[in-house]
Order: C-alpha cells, then structure tokens, then sequence
C-alpha cells in the first residue's frame, strides 16, 4: 500500500516541480526586464521566516492534496489493503509516512526557490539566516502536518466526497478565522475563537490584540502554546483518522 501512495505522491511532486519551475521562470523574466531598463531595487535582509512562511502556505495548498491519501485507497484499493497480512493501522502509518515525507520535500523545495527568486531578482540573497529563523523555519512543518492530520481525519473514511471536503475545508476554515473580527456579537465571538484553537489555518497567522490577522511577510514567535495546539491536532487527527479507517467494512 505504501507503494501506491509513493507513486501518488510522486506524480503530485512532479506537477507541483511544474510550478515552482513557472514561478523561476518568472523570476528571471523579472530580472531580464530590470536589466534593460536599468531598473535597481533595494531590499534590505529579510529573515528567512518570511520567505518560510510563504513556502508553509504553498506547502499546506500541497498537502491538501495529499490529505485524501486514506480515502483514495478506500475508494479502490481496500478490498485489496485488507487483505495482506498486515495490520490496519500499519497500512495508514506507512501512507501517512510517505505523505509527510512529499510535504517536507515540498515546504524544503519552496524554501530553496523563494530564496533563489528573491536572489535572482535583486541580484543578491537578501536573506538573513540565523539559529533562530532556521528553528522557526523547522518548527512551520510542524503546522503544516497538523493543517493535514485534520484534512485526513475529515475524509480517512468517505469513498467519494473526499475531494470535495478537501476543497471545501479552505473557505470554511478561512471564514472561521476572520468570524472573530466581522461584527458578531459578543458570545459568539467567543465561540469562534474557541473553535479556531482547532483551525490548523490559525497556526499559520500572525496573531495581534485586535483578532488574528494574516501577514506574509512576518512571522509570529512561536511559543509553547502553538506547539501543543499543534500536537493537540495531529494527535487528534491521527486519532479520528484511526478510528474512522478500523470502522470501515471492505
């Protein structure tokens, strides 16, 4: 089983090696450009969290795809799983290994070609990288396996609406993130907040005494209570994934 998802995961490397090689490409049109119109650009060190941060968001776009991993398989290939010698759990262990390991290459790789962009396009690596950032920039993945242990948790025992809970997590996810800050009475409010300890798209903003805003080019410190809220979701999510999966009739 853990074969299949290795070829999945592949081809969905492969497409998304496509976009960031567009986005390259872009960047030296950009660079092109400046250089016959004498054009000169002053930038001065940015940390690499906010180059990380950005790659984070495109990494957590990669990983929902890779989030319907259980439900593909229950969709044509359970019959088939559950009936090696092996157990249930380990069938979604070596699935889920194999996806964090394509996430991780695509949040590393993200990285690498948002600091090559930037390098290309000022014509020098405006990015300042100390112990610190690099810590940070470790601990993002951390996020992005949540954002996708909760995706699994949502479609690890649906046959057919997988992808389309997928999809439709992005827009639920960013409303419950922004309720807070649009008018709701007092309470309610409250109750989003609440809620969104549970929304893995929070641990992805950068939070302020006025809600929780979005800020690409800056990163939060992340302390003790984003990690455990963090591996609070995984926990969960694995947890919910598990269940739904061994609940399931081949």
């Amino acid at each position: 089983m853990w074969y299949v998802e290795f070829i999945r995961a592949r081809r969905a490397l492969g497409v998304y090696a496509l976009f960031l090689l567009f986005m390259v490409l872009v960047a030296v049109a950009l660079r092109i450009y400046a250089a016959f119109h004498a054009h000169t650009d002053h930038i001065d060190n940015q940390p690499i969290e906010g180059v990380a941060y950005i790659a984070a968001a495109i990494a957590t776009v990669f990983a929902t795809v890779l989030a319907t991993s259980l439900a593909y398989h229950v969709a044509g290939h359970l019959e088939l799983s559950w009936t090696k010698p092996v157990g249930r759990e380990r069938l979604i262990f070596e699935t889920m290994l194999v996806d964090i390991a394509a996430i991780a290459i695509a949040y590393g790789a993200a990285i690498v070609v948002g600091i090559g962009i930037l390098t290309t396009i000022f014509g020098r690596m405006p990015i300042e990288v100390t112990a610190l950032g690099f810590g940070r920039t470790a601990i993002e993945l951390l996020f992005i396996i949540a954002f996708y242990m909760v995706l699994q948790a949502a479609t690890s025992g649906q046959r057919r609406m997988a992808a389309t809970i997928a999809g439709v997590a992005w827009p639920v996810l960013m409303f419950l993130l922004a309720a807070p800050s649009i008018g709701f009475p007092a309470p309610i409010k409250r109750v989003f907040e609440l809620v969104n300890y549970l929304n893995p798209l929070a641990l992805l903003t950068v939070r302020t005494n006025d809600g929780i805003t979005t800020n690409m080019l800056r990163m939060q410190i992340w302390g003790i209570p984003a990690l455990l809220d963090a591996s609070v979701l995984i926990a969960l999510g694995l947890a919910i994934a598990i269940l739904r999966w061994r609940r399931l009739e081949a």
